[in-house]
């Protein structure tokens, strides 16, 4: 399987809540790639403390990084303007996350389920299942 990491599950890795550190190490053991785009390194790098991003640089710059593809900003972008036409607002950044995640056949790692409304868009919550 492929899993594309959201901000929110690599900050509970930072964090070590819950059961997230042993998941995604006993899912990369599997045989998981999992892996990062620039909008979670950019949220990443624009709210987390020196000491944590200088503890876990070398692990970030470890996993697999997918670019945004101009396929995949266009996606992001119908993604965007489907749901704003269903009443719905969602964030470009959570737009771009799909988007790489169905380039990259990839499920989305997150907490936040309900900013990935996309019906071709597979989402896991590692925080969920430890509850």
């Amino acid at each position: 399987m492929k899993y594309l990491l959201d901000t929110d599950t690599v900050i509970d890795f930072i964090q070590n809540r819950g059961e997230t550190r042993t998941r995604i190490a006993a899912m990369t053991e599997a045989g998981d790639l999992i892996g990062l785009c620039a909008v979670t390194v950019a949220e990443l790098y624009s709210g987390l403390s020196e000491k944590n991003l200088r503890l876990f640089s070398d692990w970030l710059k470890s996993l697999p990084y997918w670019h945004i593809s101009l396929e995949v900003a266009m996606q992001a972008g119908i993604y965007r303007k489907s749901a704003s036409q269903a009443g719905t607002t969602l964030h470009v950044s959570d737009c771009l996350v799909a988007a790489c995640a169905r380039e990259q056949d990839a499920t989305v790692l997150t907490s936040n389920i309900k900013d990935y409304p996309m019906r071709d868009v597979r989402v896991m919550s590692i925080r969920e299942e430890a509850s």
